[in-house]
């Protein structure tokens, strides 16, 4: 039954709540630890045609480099660019909740206007939704600028 829609109709709900479980359990979850980067090779990788690079550079910067500001331009930038894909975009929104998190702080001018322009897209709302929180949560009014 892997990867097929449950017959609701022939399970109770004790049931299907058990065979819930059951596959969650069978997910596994893989965890990487995110390595630092030059700022050189990070902007290298951020133009790169490979977008798994590029997502590989623009999460290592979020949780390693100093310079919030250039990393929120960056986030800002691939959110806004029509060739990025949609998973690197959602990378981008989710980059800015952590920068949120990490600094307590955001350039809430520049960074607000992108992420309600994102939320109109509905492949990006939840993203925009969980970020929203996580500024919510960690920048105190008196932090944004």
């Amino acid at each position: 039954m892997k990867g097929r829609a449950l017959p609701v109709e022939k399970y109770n709900f004790q049931k299907l709540l058990c065979i819930i479980v059951a596959r969650f359990r069978e997910v596994k979850m893989k965890y990487e630890s995110v390595l630092t980067i030059a700022r050189r090779e990070a902007m290298e990788k951020l133009h790169s045609q490979d977008e798994a690079d590029v997502r590989d550079a623009l999460l290592r910067l979020t949780y390693h480099n100093t310079d919030r500001e250039w990393v929120e331009v960056e986030c800002i930038r691939l959110i806004e660019d029509m060739y990025t894909s949609d998973a690197t975009k959602q990378l981008a929104i989710t980059c800015i909740g952590h920068l949120a998190r990490i600094h307590r702080t955001l350039n809430k001018t520049t960074v607000m206007p992108v992420l309600a322009r994102a939320a109109e897209t509905p492949v990006f709302s939840g993203y925009v939704d969980n970020t929203m929180d996580d500024i919510y949560l960690f920048i105190s009014d008196e932090t944004h600028n």
